[in-house]
Parts: structure tokens; C-alpha cells; sequence
């Protein structure tokens, strides 16, 4: 466990977890590509693969509180097989209750096939979005407008910026498509909330699709009030290694991190739609 020690450091320790060891039985394998959300006091890990064969049907809660972790097979019926390959989930925290978490693309797969193709697998579009309550695991569906984006599509990375109106903005970017065999292109989307809009992101300042790379089974995090933090990824023919900046309010990539950037104000093209429609 890393925890902060407000200064700006940290230190790594051995998890321990208030949960019996048979309790943990079922923590044996250890999965890749699922969904990850952090809440304000638990931490969900939904779906998965172990060894890229085996799809995980289930969805890991880890309370930060008591630090026990819950597994649960059928609590929340997301999907049609019970597990999510390669998509990404998103905490809205000032939307219902006990906030919503949001499942977006990636792919439904009983069993995977041994080879890397995913031609006869079910996967999520943009389209009709699915989100559940962390709490009650209550499970909702909404459908979106706007600029869509491709589908299937898998191993992109989002990170998402609450609004001064109570609303939440997600940005969504890379990824690949059904097959492993290729990226998709370079382009951002923005999923806007309440209005549940879709708009595809071209930079003005220095050209989205030249600076962007295209990438896939990338990092993005949030950072800086309104900045976005590209991390490592797979190109085309090769790795990447290089970190990208991208300024949600004015929607361009940047070459260097902004310590004194403002906090996010929705860029013009978001707030006119708001206004006007």
C-alpha cells in the first residue's frame, strides 16, 4: 500500500487486510484489464482477464475504511457475461445518492479464445452508457448524443473533471479495436454530463492528431486542476515511453506541466451547447 505523506512523498508497505484468510481464497488469480474506480472511501476493480484466456466475472471492492475487500459474482449485472475486458470505469461523485459509477467500452467475453482475435465477442458501444450505484448496486443505463465514439473499442484511458455546475466532463482517448493487431485514431472525445454529449476533441493550438500519438493500454490521470496525464501505451511498432500533457480547457496538448493552472472551466464549444443546444 502507498500512502502520501502530505508533503510530497510517500512510503510503500505490506498490504494487510482485515479480511480471513479463506475469506481471500478467491484473491488467488490475479487479473489484468479491468475497470478500475476509486470512490471517496472504497477502491472497485470490475472484470478482468487472467493470462488473457480467462475472463473474471466479478467485481472487487476494497474498503479503505476497515481495508477488507468484497468480491461479488452477481451483485451488479453490468454486463451480459458478468465481466468487462479492456473498457474503463469512471466515479461521478456528485451525481445520485452515493455517486455513480460509469462503465465505458471495452468487451464482454465468456471465454476468451486462445488466439487474439475477439471477432465473435459482444463488446459495449458509446452509445447507450451503463453506471451503478456503488452502494446499492443498483444499475442504470442512459443514451448518448453527439459525436460517438468508434466502437468496439478497448484499452483507451479516461480521467474525468467535476464542473463548477454540478455537472462532470470525461475525457476519453487511444485505444484499440476488437482485434489486438492495431490502435485506433489519435482522436479525444469528451463525454459531457448531465446532457450525456459526446464531442470529438480537435486541438487548435497545435493539432491533436499530429501531436497525439496513437496509443493503446495507456494511463490517464488528472492532475493540475484541468490538465491530463498521458502514461507509457503501445504505438503502432513500438512503446511509448513519452509523457503528453493535455489542457482540458483549452483542449490542446501541451509540451510542459502547468503547476499554476487554473481550475477546469468548461471550454467554449462544451458550455455554448449548454446554452443554445
Amino acid at each position: 500500500m502507498l500512502t502520501p505523506d502530505g508533503k510530497g512523498g510517500a512510503t510503500w508497505s505490506d498490504f494487510q487486510t482485515s479480511n480471513s484468510a479463506k475469506a481471500l481464497d478467491r484473491l488467488s488469480l490475479t487479473g489484468v484489464v479491468g475497470a478500475t474506480a476509486v470512490t471517496h472511501d472504497a477502491g472497485f476493480v470490475i472484470g478482468g482477464v487472467v493470462g488473457y484466456s480467462q475472463p473474471i466475472h466479478s467485481i472487487l471492492k476494497f474498503n479503505m475504511s476497515d481495508r477488507s475487500i468484497q468480491v461479488s459474482d452477481k451483485a451488479v449485472d453490468f454486463s451480459p457475461s458478468q465481466t468487462l475486458v479492456g473498457g474503463s470505469a469512471e466515479y461521478i461523485p456528485s451525481f445520485g445518492r452515493h455517486g455513480l459509477i460509469m462503465l465505458l467500452g471495452g468487451c464482454w467475453p465468456n471465454v476468451l479464445p486462445q488466439t487474439v482475435s475477439y471477432s465473435e465477442t459482444p463488446c459495449a458501444d458509446f452509445k447507450n452508457i451503463t453506471f451503478f450505484d456503488p452502494i446499492t448496486n443498483e444499475v442504470y443505463w442512459q443514451l448518448a448524443t453527439g459525436s460517438i465514439p468508434d466502437a468496439p473499442r478497448q484499452d483507451f484511458c479516461t480521467a474525468g473533471f467535476a464542473t463548477t455546475d454540478g455537472g462532470y466532463d470525461i475525457f476519453l482517448y487511444g485505444g484499440r479495436g476488437r482485434d489486438y493487431g492495431g490502435s485506433l485514431p489519435s482522436w479525444g472525445y469528451v463525454l459531457s454530463l448531465p446532457a450525456f454529449r459526446w464531442i470529438r476533441m480537435i486541438s487548435t493550438a497545435t493539432g491533436f492528431e499530429e501531436t497525439g500519438e496513437e496509443r493503446a493500454h495507456h494511463a490517464c490521470v488528472a492532475v493540475g486542476n484541468r490538465q491530463v496525464l498521458v502514461i507509457g501505451g503501445e504505438g503502432k511498432i513500438r512503446d511509448l515511453n513519452k509523457l503528453l500533457i493535455w489542457d482540458m480547457s483549452k483542449l490542446n496538448w501541451k509540451y510542459s506541466y502547468d503547476a499554476e493552472a487554473l481550475p477546469y472551466d468548461r471550454p467554449t464549444i462544451i458550455d455554448e451547447w449548454y446554452r443554445t443546444g
